[in-house]
């Protein structure tokens, strides 16, 4: 093929056109070099870019309620990131159903068929999933709230809540978990803050845009400068005497926050995006109980949930939960132990 290119390229450069520059056959090298560039990194982009929609390829199962989901969770990222990497993603959802609740899982089939008999042993073929879209439907008719949550500040507050017992909130009508097994590279963002805590500088808290960076820039100096004036106590003649702290942390929130993101760290992660819906009765007062659900026994200085959309439930949202949406620019990194708590809190 590349041959067959440099040969066209030749039989052009021998056209001789009247009124054209000799130079001519040079431009036209270039207006092709471009036009292959462009080509090649559109394709590659294509290639590796994350999906934002479940893969066409997904088969629906129904989840027992004797299922482990730390086990599930960990096995589907032990076999997604071999066999997808971070293309591919899966979903758990949970619906009021007749007088009961029904859980879902969806994952692709060819990773259904890798994971472990123990897992495999408490999920069955759905049956009843186009019944659930109808009952979706129904809350879009009924004039449904539809929410949308997300962790108060940036992925680098860990939300590390306590080990509750398995209680699951069984007053949602529908909540959908989308979760993306994603690779180790995050850590080292964590690492870098965690020496920033030891430095005497909390870089946890952050502001979006031109703010952002200007404060990213100027923060770590001025704070540093700071303690260092803090640090410092004037004797009886006048002379600076320094004083050693017994910590090598500036005070315990310091403290706290290195050892919650040493926590955070020590786990596998995962893009997470949270979507409920309710019926309009009552919403108010259930997302209220929601958020106290999510946010209780929660450690001190750690994250917590809010609400990041809320709307009426329209045909729009109807698409998103059927496609499972998830775009990059709308998730929460969670590691397994807070997917999991958030699991026992909301669907199980």
């Amino acid at each position: 093929m590349f041959d067959s290119l440099v040969t066209a390229l030749k039989l052009i450069s021998l056209i001789k056109v009247p009124g054209l520059s000799e130079f001519t056959p040079y431009f036209l090298y270039c207006g092709l070099a471009i036009i292959l560039f462009i080509a090649l990194t559109v394709l590659i982009t294509a290639l590796t870019k994350k999906r934002e929609y479940l893969s066409p390829n997904y088969a629906c199962y129904e989840i027992s309620s004797l299922m482990d989901y730390s086990l599930l969770i960990s096995d589907v990222y032990a076999k997604q990131i071999k066999k997808f990497k971070e293309k591919e993603y899966f979903v758990i959802e949970s619906m009021k159903y007749k007088s009961g609740k029904v859980r879902l899982l969806r994952i692709h089939k060819g990773l259904f068929k890798l994971l472990d008999e123990k897992v495999k042993s408490n999920l069955s073929a759905c049956t009843n999933h186009k019944y659930l879209k109808l009952e979706l439907y129904n809350l879009h008719k009924k004039r449904g709230q539809y929410l949308e949550l997300e962790t108060k500040t940036d992925f680098v507050v860990p939300y590390i809540p306590f080990n509750t017992p398995k209680n699951g909130f069984n007053d949602i009508d529908f909540v959908q978990i989308c979760m993306r097994p994603i690779k180790s590279g995050w850590r080292k963002e964590l690492t870098k803050l965690q020496r920033g805590l030891e430095n005497g500088y909390d870089e946890t808290l952050r502001w979006d845009g031109c703010i952002g960076g200007f404060v990213g820039v100027f923060y770590p100096i001025i704070k540093l400068r700071d303690d260092s004036k803090s640090s410092k106590m004037i004797d009886k003649w006048g002379n600076y005497q320094i004083q050693i702290p017994k910590s090598k942390f500036v005070n315990r929130k310091f403290e706290q926050k290195y050892s919650l993101i040493e926590k955070k760290k020590s786990d596998i992660g995962f893009d997470v995006s949270i979507r409920i819906v309710l019926h309009e009765l009552e919403s108010e007062n259930k997302l209220e109980k929601i958020l106290i659900t999510l946010n209780t026994n929660i450690e001190e200085f750690s994250n917590s949930f809010v609400v990041s959309v809320k709307k009426r439930f329209s045909v729009k949202h109807l698409s998103k939960i059927t496609k499972a949406h998830m775009p990059d620019d709308s998730v929460d990194l969670l590691n397994e132990k807070e997917i999991s708590e958030v699991i026992n809190r909301l669907i199980v």
